[in-house]
């Protein structure tokens, strides 16, 4: 039984298995930039390849002075130079990382 899950594992579920290892990347992450006050020093080792950002609708009012910033697709795509110089000069400003969520609806896997 054991050898037919794992060749169902490498098979069938391969790609499933696959988001679920990745997304544990993401967790840890998550886990460790909650876990600390110094987020910029969590995220800046984090090794990028390519980050994604993106664009953003207008802000919409909600109450008690709270601003909701929906995306609206994809937007500049930085190098992991880029996205390192973004978090030096985010951190030189005088910007801070608060509670962090992660949200994902899926991974897709791309060549790089």
């Amino acid at each position: 039984m054991e050898a037919r899950e794992d060749e169902l594992n490498t098979t069938v579920w391969s790609k499933e298995m696959l988001a679920e290892e990745c997304g544990r990347i993401f967790e840890s992450l998550w886990d460790a930039l909650n876990a600390t006050t110094n987020k910029f020093g969590v995220l800046k080792p984090f090794a990028t390849g390519k980050i994604i950002t993106c664009k953003f609708k207008p802000p919409r009012a909600l109450a008690h002075g709270i601003e909701l910033h929906e995306p609206s697709g994809d937007g500049a795509a930085w190098s992991g130079a880029e996205w390192q110089s973004f978090l030096d000069e985010s951190e030189r400003a005088g910007w801070e990382i608060g509670h962090v969520e992660f949200r994902h609806t899926s991974i897709i896997f791309a060549p790089i």
